[in-house]
Order: C-alpha cells, then structure tokens, then sequence
C-alpha cells in the first residue's frame, strides 16, 4: 500500500524549501550578523564617478546662458499675428470694412 500525500504533506514541503532558499539569499547578501550597515545589500558603487575638466563645465555654462538669453528675447518679441487660414483666401488683397451709413439728420 502506498502513503496517500495530503494537503499538509504539501504545505510542509512548501514551508521547508521556503526556509532552504531564503538562508541562501540571506547568505549572499550578508544577513543580519554581517556588520554590514546598508541594509542587507552590498556596499558596491557600479558607477564611476567622472572627474569634469573646469574648462568643459566653464563651455557648457555659457551654452546654457546663451540659451536661455535666446528664450528670454523670444518671449518678450510681440507674437507676429497668425493667419491660419491665409493660403485658403488665394492672392486677393484685403476688403476694407463695410462703411456704416451716414445717420440721417434730424428735420428742423
């Protein structure tokens, strides 16, 4: 006769390899009595830090400057005025207004 495996049989399963794997990840980075401070997590810089030549940082400065002079006399020109619709009224010069009529002067 075989054992017949039942729900606990799987949640115990379940729980052990639980614990197995996380004594590993806990082993990777450190645990709690490593004296490692940052968490758990490796004390690793991926990116070197770039040392800037003065003159570069001094170069790009004045790009920026000049940039943002650029914005500043853009904004303060006077929008041009748009017409949207002028390539659709052709080459026709423009009407002038309509003239209002003369009033009538009172009869005396």
């Amino acid at each position: 006769m075989t054992p017949r495996l039942t729900a606990r049989h799987f949640a115990f399963a379940f729980f052990a390899l639980a614990v197995a794997w996380s004594g590993a990840a806990q082993a990777q980075f450190g645990g709690s009595g490593g004296g490692n401070t940052s968490g758990g997590l490796p004390n690793m810089n991926m990116i070197p830090q770039k040392v800037e030549d003065p003159a570069v940082l001094e170069q790009r400065e004045k790009v920026d400057q000049a940039y943002r002079d650029s914005l500043r006399k853009q904004s303060l020109q006077a929008p041009a005025a748009v017409d949207p619709w002028s390539n659709m009224r052709g080459n026709e010069p423009a009407k002038p207004a309509a003239q209002k009529p003369a009033a009538k002067k009172p009869a005396q």
